[in-house]
């Protein structure tokens, strides 16, 4: 009887894990049709094209400013701390800021806004979410936005 018991919860088992490398993630497919994966080279590319562009645009550059990594890190997860990143880290790939940040939150009352009906819900089953974040950036909104560009088809 034991054999058996314990045969039906391995074969369960093995069953989850087949479908959980196998099978369709529902979010990460809908997250995926909506924002589509950018490699780091098209990213890159982006980013020097729209430093080439940036050049063009600016006739004559007032105020220069940079700062290391460490710095601008430091600075960073002091003011996100607070808000459940557990740790955070900034690297410079070539023409990419890349930032990677661990968060656990469980989530309060307090949190919402004081007219949201979601209130008592949040306080009754305080939701506890962790999870990985990483994300690359370039300059290019930044340029469309600063130097007047019309179209980022250019850039």
């Amino acid at each position: 009887m034991v054999r058996w018991v314990a045969g039906i919860l391995l074969l369960l088992a093995a069953a989850g894990l087949a479908y959980a490398y196998l099978g369709e993630d529902a979010l990460r497919a809908e997250l995926d049709r909506l924002w589509p994966a950018v490699s780091a080279d098209q990213q890159r590319q982006a980013a020097i094209n729209s430093a080439a562009t940036a050049l063009r645009v600016l006739s004559a550059p007032n105020v220069a400013a940079g700062t290391d990594t460490a710095t601008i890190q430091a600075i960073v997860f002091d003011e996100v701390k607070t808000k459940g990143v557990t740790k955070l880290t900034l690297a410079t790939d070539r023409q990419l800021l890349q930032l990677t940040a661990d968060f656990d939150v469980t989530l309060r009352p307090e949190d919402l806004p004081s007219d949201s009906d979601k209130r008592s819900l949040v306080a009754a089953l305080t939701p506890h979410v962790a999870g990985h974040l990483d994300v690359a950036v370039s300059m290019r909104r930044w340029l469309k936005n600063r130097c007047g560009l019309a179209s980022l088809e250019d850039v």
